[in-house]
């Protein structure tokens, strides 16, 4: 009784791990290091480098003694520039609102998948683990009792 009941919770353990795609013990076992490791020392230099990106703008601004026509000449130039970076900008909003939506999208359908595999583990293995248990405690009672209760 004992054994069988520690075969079904075992069973039923086994099957959850390989749920979540759980190594058991015996693979863990396989693929452990059979050798001890042997201490190695290794120089190590490295090079820190640190610098900024960025985007550099110059804008053009009339003198005190410039014309009207001149002003307005650089007031559209001015003006024609700052429309180019808007759309630039613009542009890469877009670019990066959409890449967030997917991203956010890709994390909802695989957080959906696992409360599925969740609640799957949770709900459908429990019964054979507490079968088990139940087996399990029924042998350990059974084994405690002496022979002579039994005639």
């Amino acid at each position: 009784m004992q054994f069988f009941g520690f075969l079904l919770a075992m069973i039923a353990l086994l099957s959850k791990l390989k749920e979540f795609n759980v190594q058991p013990v015996r693979e863990w076992w396989s693929i452990r290091p059979r050798y001890p490791a042997v201490a190695c020392y290794v120089d190590i230099s490295g090079v820190a480098k640190f610098g900024f990106g960025g985007d550099a703008v110059a804008e053009v601004r009339a003198g005190p003694n410039s014309t009207i026509e001149r002003r307005v000449q650089l007031l559209e130039e001015n003006y024609g520039s700052l429309r180019e970076r808007l759309e630039k900008l613009e542009t890469n909003n877009y670019k990066q609102h959409k890449a967030l939506t997917a991203e956010i999208a890709q994390a909802h359908y695989s957080l959906l998948a696992l409360k599925e595999r969740l609640k799957h583990v949770s709900v459908s293995g429990f019964k054979g683990e507490f079968i088990g248990i139940i087996f399990f405690v029924i042998g350990l009672l059974l084994a405690g009792f002496s022979a002579e209760l039994g005639t």
